[in-house]
């Protein structure tokens, strides 16, 4: 598809260029031609009385029309082989009173006159050789600028039309985990479901089943709200009420309300959170930024490790809010596409409930708020760090 859009944009482009070069340089060898045209007319209207006759070569020939004497003047042709009687025959023969001989390279011009007929001749052999030069050229640089508006127009249209070719790659992929991500479910709840219908199965059994479907369901449900939910984002559709908000109670609240969770996994939490740090936005957006940052703390920390939450402010205008923990450092490779829809770092599709959504959606989130979100390694641990304006 995205070979195909870059192809309607060259031709489209390429198409334009033609038609504007074509008009442009046809106009230039019109233009020079009538400019031409109307000199050696000017010319021939002055003829014989010209005063300088040393650029273009001209013959005037005056015929009495009672004694038929010709008067001829022009000293280029005083050499020449001209015969006048047939060339003033041409003249005769042609239909106006102005036009060009080929046969001679002459532009003429009749004036009758009552006794006396004039018939001025101007050599166009210069106007001849310059028009043609001047259309070889506009042809070779006609040719030159289409090449090189060529190669501008695909280079162009690669970089512009990259980020439609990165979406579009983003949502296919997108589409084949989501497709991934909800065949595992599926295939438990349908596989559970032909299984509650074999009557040999005990009633304990069955409890297992209804268990295992409810579960995936559970499961299933909360892969689709993270996927409405990036959806929403997407379109701009949903809606966030902004405002100005404690930041300092609201980390400070969820560490306290994730503890117990730390506890059972026996992780240890620890904070440093600094007081009357304000920031202006949707506090349960942010909230949800936080949860994610401590669940991911949760399902990643190594066996009793650490996990430290930081909130601070690193400028008159800008706080940090910070979730270290310990465990393996993110390769390069992982903190470049860590914030990536299902990007997961152990690659492996668990049923730990992780669709590798979470950091996409808090991705979202921070850019929402004009905020930057990014991921550090660290010595035995990894950083989740993100830099939010402050307000008063």
């Amino acid at each position: 598809m995205i070979k195909k859009l870059q192809i309607q944009y060259i031709t489209f482009i390429m198409t334009t260029v033609t038609f504007l070069l074509s008009v442009i340089l046809t106009g230039i060898v019109l233009s020079t031609h009538i400019i031409y045209k109307q000199e050696s007319v000017n010319f021939l209207l002055n003829l014989p009385n010209v005063q300088n006759t040393r650029i273009i070569p001209y013959l005037s020939i005056q015929v009495d029309k009672v004694s038929h004497y010709m008067l001829v003047e022009g000293k280029y042709y005083e050499d020449s082989n001209i015969d006048f009687i047939r060339l003033i025959d041409e003249v005769n023969n042609k239909s106006s009173d102005t036009g060009i001989i080929e046969k001679y390279n002459l532009r003429y011009m009749k004036i009758s006159g009552s006794n006396v007929d004039i018939y001025n001749f101007v050599d166009i052999s210069g106007e001849t050789y310059a028009l043609k030069n001047l259309e070889i050229n506009c042809i070779y640089a006609g040719s030159i600028s289409f090449f090189v508006f060529l190669i501008l127009t695909i280079i162009l249209v690669k970089h512009f039309t990259r980020p439609v070719e990165k979406a579009w790659n983003q949502q296919k992929q997108f589409i084949g985990d989501a497709s991934h991500e909800l065949k595992t479910p599926l295939t438990v709840i349908l596989t559970n479901s032909e299984l509650l219908e074999d009557e040999s199965s005990s009633d304990d059994d069955k409890k297992h089943y209804i268990s295992n479907i409810h579960a995936m369901s559970l499961q299933m449900r909360s892969l689709v709200e993270q996927l409405l939910e990036l959806a929403r984002t997407d379109n701009g559709t949903m809606k966030n009420t902004f405002e100005p908000f404690s930041l300092s109670e609201i980390v400070e609240t969820e560490v306290m309300i994730f503890e117990p969770s730390f506890f059972e996994k026996e992780l240890n939490i620890s904070s440093e959170i600094a007081e009357n740090i304000r920031v202006y936005g949707n506090s349960d957006r942010i909230k949800q930024v936080i949860d994610i940052f401590l669940d991911n703390a949760i399902k990643y920390t190594s066996d009793k490790g650490n996990v430290r939450v930081y909130l601070k402010n690193i400028s008159h205008s800008k706080c940090q809010l910070a979730v270290e923990s310990d465990g393996t450092p993110l390769s390069k490779e992982n903190i470049k596409n860590i914030f990536k829809r299902f990007y997961r770092v152990d690659k492996a599709r668990t049923s730990s409930g992780s669709y590798g959504l979470g950091l996409s959606i808090a991705q979202n989130i921070i850019k929402e708020h004009g905020g930057n979100i990014y991921a550090k390694p660290l010595k035995g641990g990894n950083a989740f760090i993100i830099d939010l304006k402050t307000t008063k």
